[in-house]
């Protein structure tokens, strides 16, 4: 342990703008937040991490004695561990170790920055010295000061040996889709602001496509996939003749120069100026964002011809770039045998699929590649010299690392980038020796902080992102194996569908798609 005047910390100080409240008497008195840390380290790289420290007590809290515990614990050896972990099952302390620092004191409500520095490189500590094995080693920072200590936080120091990167990254196929709630109703009259609101400032349309307009991410592959009717409300906002907004008060006309017409606009071109970029593909999905299963167990099977093909036509029309060909990603990855087999005689030839729409086998021990070849149950006997089973190309979704993209209760946007950071890595690891890509998709309504959509971008490029996996898009996945397995489509995904609105719903969309 060392005091302040040999202390490999140093703590810049900044004042937050506004106060934090002071909390209730149940509250902490002391809270630390992780605000920055380096996404991932090699054996030069220091330890540096930037927590936010706040003072909820009603006196000034003196840091004259902050001390700051960090510990990092044994990495996970697959994925089952890594999970138990995420769940607070830390396992072994690999290395530790206690810094003091003196600060002025944190007055009542105020937050302040400290930054950690171990001012050494990964390769001084002994348990990195002696050969530490590439992992997503959990790591907790425990702040205390004036006889409170905060709760821990816990994350993870992703540690890569190979600065360069693997020799065999893992493939990542990231689908985005975009969508936001109908905006216009059949009179082509705007009845939600939802779709503007989106578009611009904190919106996360606007967040999505800034992150991937970010010239550091200017070579990521990356798969966009915009419904129809998100193109098609678009196109009504930006009409240059403007459009007509129903209010609480009646309606009222928005001309084309209101900032809702230009945020949409401009939204269409900047969509134009990412499909225009090599590593950029679109792929198309049903207009309206139906699950086509849905549609069929609704009596509307005609509608999934109408919803399938308006919906790449939709891409092509607004977008002026067409969609990859033979592709779609149905909406939520939700495919059954009787979709697939309308689905292959409308010409689709490859899917994008949750695992939900496959039917069940034992889990294997080790994390499959995305691509299969996705068939249906053979006919019977009685049929089989006449019928043929259908077949498609198929990625499979990873639907736990899809899943660690999503916000959590109690867990911050830094965190959550981690976490998917550290998922991503332990998949590697399984199997480093060998060449496989996963499919990741987005939810349809993925509202991400900053910090986590920017961090994955980040990981996926190929120059200067992560030492283990890269982007790549859906068409060079397949194909990548020269003998991918088969997989049987579900019979029914009923179960794994939300809960359907029922007809009436369908016929309206019906009927709003033949108004527009």
């Amino acid at each position: 342990m060392r005091f302040a005047a040999v202390c490999t910390l140093i703590a810049t100080l900044m004042l937050l703008g506004a106060p934090a409240r002071p909390a209730a008497a149940a509250d902490p008195v002391l809270t630390a937040e992780l605000t920055d840390f380096r996404p991932w380290l090699g054996p030069t790289n220091d330890l540096t991490a930037t927590m936010r420290l706040t003072n909820h007590g009603s006196a000034r809290l003196p840091l004259s004695g902050l001390q700051i515990h960090v510990e990092v614990f044994a990495g996970p050896r697959h994925r089952t561990d890594l999970e138990n972990q995420f769940e607070g099952h830390t396992g072994q302390t690999v290395w530790s170790d206690t810094e003091y620092l003196s600060l002025p004191d944190l007055a009542p409500g105020e937050s302040r920055d400290v930054q950690f520095d171990h001012l050494a490189p990964l390769s001084s500590i002994t348990f990195f010295k002696t050969g530490a094995d590439d992992r997503a080693y959990p790591i907790r920072f425990t702040a205390g000061a004036g006889g409170f200590t905060a709760k821990p936080i816990d994350t993870n120091l992703l540690y890569f040996t190979e600065p360069q990167g693997v020799a065999r990254p893992l493939g990542v196929a990231l689908v985005i889709p975009l969508d936001a709630p109908t905006a216009f109703d059949a009179q082509g009259r705007e009845t939600s602001r939802a779709l503007e609101q989106a578009l611009v400032g904190d919106g996360r349309i606007n967040r999505i496509l800034s992150a991937l307009e970010d010239p550091r991410h200017a070579d990521v592959t990356v798969t966009v996939a915009p419904t129809g009717k998100f193109l098609d409300d678009l196109a009504l906002m930006a009409s240059p003749t403007g459009f007509t907004r129903v209010t609480p008060s009646g309606s009222q006309a928005v001309g084309p120069t209101d900032p809702a017409p230009q945020a949409a606009a401009g939204t269409i071109l900047r969509l134009r100026s990412l499909a225009a970029r090599p590593g950029v593909r679109l792929l198309a999905s049903p207009y309206s964002g139906a699950p086509l299963p849905a549609l069929i167990s609704n009596g509307l099977s005609g509608d999934v011809k109408m919803q399938v093909e308006t919906g790449r036509a939709q891409v092509k029309a607004v977008l002026g770039f067409a969609p990859l060909a033979g592709w779609l990603l149905p909406s939520g990855g939700m495919l059954d045998e009787a979709t697939m087999s309308q689905l292959a005689a409308l010409g689709i030839q490859n899917v994008v699929v949750s695992p939900s729409s496959l039917q069940s086998v034992t889990p294997p021990l080790l994390t499959p590649g995305a691509d299969v070849v996705l068939k249906s149950l053979p006919p019977s006997s009685r049929q089989r010299a006449q019928v043929t089973s259908p077949s498609l190309g198929a990625l499979v979704v990873d639907d736990v690392l899809s899943s660690r993209l999503e916000s959590q209760a109690g867990v911050t946007a830094l965190q959550v980038r981690q976490r998917f950071l550290a998922e991503s890595a332990t998949i590697l690891l399984e199997q480093p020796a060998h060449t496989r890509s996963i499919a990741v998709l987005a939810p349809p309504d993925w509202d991400p902080d900053p910090q986590v959509v920017n961090g994955v971008l980040d990981a996926l490029t190929p120059t200067g992102g992560s030492p283990w996996m890269t982007g790549t898009a859906p068409d060079a996945v397949v194909g990548e194996t020269s003998d991918p397995p088969a997989r049987l489509v579900a019979q029914s995904v009923s179960d794994a569908l939300p809960q359907s609105p029922g007809r009436d719903y369908f016929e309206s969309l019906r009927s709003a798609r033949s108004s527009l």
